[in-house]
């Protein structure tokens, strides 16, 4: 059964077909299991696939984690990121969730720290 494009599933599924280099979905539940989310390949297969929808709070952490990855890509669009570096993707996810509060909420001495800290793990590519 197809997902719906505004539900949490279609809207992960996107953003994730977005990103390139792609992520597959075990290195986006990798990252997302480092991140702190409960959740396992089987299920975000199932949930991507319509077949059994995520919980609200789990549709909505992952949904940010999945626009945070293409934030990152964005930024980074100069370097191809390597989804499958779990560790150092869920890092770079971590410094862009940092700029992007930051700039929220005009903490320019925090933002300057958050583009110095993606500027150094850029160079550590």
């Amino acid at each position: 059964m197809p997902v719906a494009a505004l539900s949490f599933e279609g809207r992960i599924s996107s953003t994730l077909r977005e990103l390139n280099p792609p992520a597959s979905m075990r290195d986006f539940c990798s990252i997302a299991k480092i991140k702190g989310i409960q959740i396992s390949l089987g299920p975000l297969s199932l949930a991507l696939s319509g077949k059994k929808p995520l919980s609200s709070d789990v549709g909505r952490r992952l949904l940010e984690l999945a626009q945070l990855m293409k934030t990152a890509q964005e930024y980074c669009l100069d370097i191809p990121i390597a989804w499958s570096q779990h560790d150092r993707a869920a890092t770079l996810v971590t410094l862009m969730l940092l700029r992007v509060v930051a700039a929220e909420e005009h903490y320019d001495n925090l933002l300057d720290s958050a583009d110095l800290a993606l500027a150094e793990f850029r160079t550590q590519e």
